[in-house]
């Protein structure tokens, strides 16, 4: 018995890695959740819609909206996460510039400092590619909205 219980252990991770590279995030199914990061910026909306739909970073673009200026970016499953939709919705703001709102959902599931880490960093990729700021970290456009 001590014997296959790794082989278990292994096979179960194995499936829910295959699970997790084999999800595929599109607008329509995915959901903002209540996890919810947003950027400001001065560039017009259509203009910031483009930089994130030409891809930001590490961040690949599984699906884009034009009419809704919705993106979803992805990451892959790494060996501590198993990886993550982006959902990003630009909207105008009330006196010009736009509103940048990131979202985040694991592609399987997912708990804890890391979420908060891709988030962050998702943020901080989009802040350079629309703003073309190096923040590090300290952003002061940016801040955490609950719902």
């Amino acid at each position: 018995m001590p014997f296959f219980l790794p082989l278990i252990v292994l096979i179960i991770v194995g499936l829910m890695l295959a699970i997790a590279l084999a999800r595929k995030g599109r607008i329509r199914s995915l959901q903002m959740g209540g996890r919810m990061l947003t950027l400001e910026s001065q560039l017009d909306p259509n203009a910031v819609y483009d930089r994130v739909a030409g891809g930001v970073d590490v961040f690949a673009v599984e699906d884009r909206d034009p009419q809704t200026h919705v993106v979803l970016l992805s990451t892959k499953p790494t060996l501590a996460t198993w990886g993550f939709f982006y959902p990003v919705v630009v909207a105008a703001r009330p006196g010009g510039g736009t509103i940048i709102q990131v979202g985040i959902k694991s592609r399987l599931f997912q708990a804890g400092p890391l979420v908060t880490k891709w988030h962050n960093k998702c943020l901080k990729a989009i802040d350079q590619a629309v703003n073309g700021s190096a923040h590090g970290d300290n952003l002061p456009a940016a801040r955490v909205v609950s719902r």
